[in-house]
């Protein structure tokens, strides 16, 4: 297939010096012998003119930005009722983004979701979302055992009263720290086990990236409708806690247990690499672009 994406920041086909999810999927789909080009757009002011000259050549052009922008609004709508383009959107950050590309989604032929409860709300309004969950890039959340693991538990997470509480109680065991992005491999190899808050009650893409890099995850208790215990077992995939004090007894529970915290870490491992890659993420929105009725997962 030939594929358009339409990403932010940077030149035409340049991601800059950064990793991004964008540049994880075009790399994927080039593996797959696609051929990607990437066009940049500024949402203040998006002008799609390059992308137009070429539109005939793409089955489908992949739009990566579900935020506010009356600018690539009207340059979609543009694209589609000038030439029929086919446009798949990503509603990523759902559901805190939610309901700020609906305008854009009208001339989109389809779009994915991360998140379960939008996925249905779209459905229920007829239309073309399909819920394609958050994934761990593999050219980035890979295991790398040649890299010396301490036992400690590491987190980017800034959620500020949780992490100043485990900062406090567990001293040297517990490593919080802003990071660059081409160093999200070597900090999430460095550790064994991940911590995690979801401050939008939200399935975070942190699950699958540290879940990728061999990492046992405690993560908060959300709510039951966005799928997650479905897909992840309680003390079997990852540990959810309900209290910050409930986390910092499953953290030490499992630095203190290696068979426990190993096992987590193995059967976290297994599901990401099966069901949360990248590869597998481009696959899906193919199956998009090709028709396919859902390509939604099922819960277990």
């Amino acid at each position: 297939m030939n594929i358009a994406m339409v990403v932010y920041g940077g030149e035409n086909n340049s991601f800059g010096k950064q990793w991004s999810t964008p540049f994880g999927l075009k790399i994927g789909w080039e593996k797959l012998g696609h051929m990607v080009d990437a066009y940049q757009m500024n949402p203040a002011s998006c002008n799609l003119s390059e992308l137009e000259k070429n539109i005939k050549r793409y089955d489908f052009v992949w739009v990566g930005w579900p935020w506010i922008s009356e600018s690539l609004d009207d340059e979609i709508k543009r694209l589609k009722e000038k030439y029929s383009a086919k446009i798949i959107l990503h509603l990523d950050d759902e559901p805190q983004t939610y309901g700020q590309g609906h305008k854009r989604l009208l001339y989109c032929y389809g779009a994915h979701t991360p998140d379960l409860r939008c996925y249905r709300m779209y459905r229920s309004q007829s239309k073309n979302v399909h819920w394609i969950n958050h994934w761990g890039d593999e050219h980035m959340f890979y295991y790398n055992p040649e890299i010396n693991r301490q036992n400690i538990c590491i987190t980017t997470c800034g959620h500020k009263q949780s992490t100043e509480y485990l900062r406090s109680a567990l001293g040297n065991k517990f490593i919080q720290e802003r990071i660059p992005t081409d160093q999200n491999n070597l900090f999430y190899n460095k550790g064994t086990v991940c911590f995690q808050f979801a401050r939008f009650d939200e399935i975070t893409r942190r699950i699958m990236e540290a879940g990728g890099c061999k990492l046992a995850v405690v993560t908060n208790r959300i709510s039951e409708d966005t799928g997650i215990y479905n897909l992840f077992k309680d003390g079997v995939d990852v540990m959810y806690y309900d209290s910050v004090e409930s986390a910092q007894k499953k953290i030490n529970m499992l630095l203190e247990d290696d068979y426990l915290r190993n096992s987590l870490a193995e059967n976290l491992y297994n599901k990401v690499n099966s069901k949360y890659r990248t590869a597998i993420a481009c696959e899906q929105i193919i199956n998009i672009a090709n028709g396919y009725n859902d390509v939604t997962f099922k819960l277990d």
